[in-house]
């Protein structure tokens, strides 16, 4: 019958040796734990590198389906890194787009992805690129907070970055 402690019918040396073994088993699983801890937390370390700074979506009217959302992404990771989507509870959808001049007039142009190199920051604002939010669900008013999900990818990895964006009046 095993104990234990001790094996029954060995010397106390080999019980003891017994009792090493095990003890080196489970220090070695307790490590294994440890390392795997660690490597999770650099790697998710390591996504956090980019950010959503200075959020702000532009009020609406009553009856308004369109709207804007801005804000500045910042990547101080050595790794260029691209914005792939938004969401919001308050639009259907939301699209990424940037201004272009097209024979002297200026419109609207939908983007798949917007990059964000390393080491820089990427500024959407209303003449430049800019989040275009679309089928709005209700009116969009001066002072209340709006929730985004930004998706992005860097490095093969999908980051998703929570957001919550001031309404400003209509003329900002």
């Amino acid at each position: 019958v095993k104990n234990r402690r001790c094996e029954v019918g060995l010397s106390k040396r080999e019980n003891d040796l017994i009792k090493v073994f095990r003890y080196m088993k489970m220090r070695n699983q307790c490590f294994t734990v440890l390392l795997g801890l660690i490597f999770f937390s650099c790697s998710a370390t390591v996504q956090a590198k980019v950010s959503a700074v200075d959020s702000w979506v532009r009020a609406t009217v009553d009856g308004q389906s369109m709207g804007g959302a801005f804000l500045t992404l910042k990547n101080d990771s050595s790794q260029e890194a691209s914005l792939e989507s938004v969401q919001s509870d308050v639009a259907t959808r939301v699209e990424l787009h940037r201004m272009q001049e097209t024979n002297g007039m200026i419109e609207m142009v939908q983007v798949n992805k917007i990059q964000v190199p390393a080491k820089q920051s990427v500024v959407l604002s209303p003449k430049g690129m800019h989040l275009m939010l679309m089928g709005l669900k209700r009116t969009l008013r001066t002072g209340e907070t709006i929730p985004f999900l930004l998706t992005v990818k860097q490095n093969g990895r999908i980051q998703q970055i929570r957001v919550k964006a001031v309404v400003k009046a209509l003329s900002q």
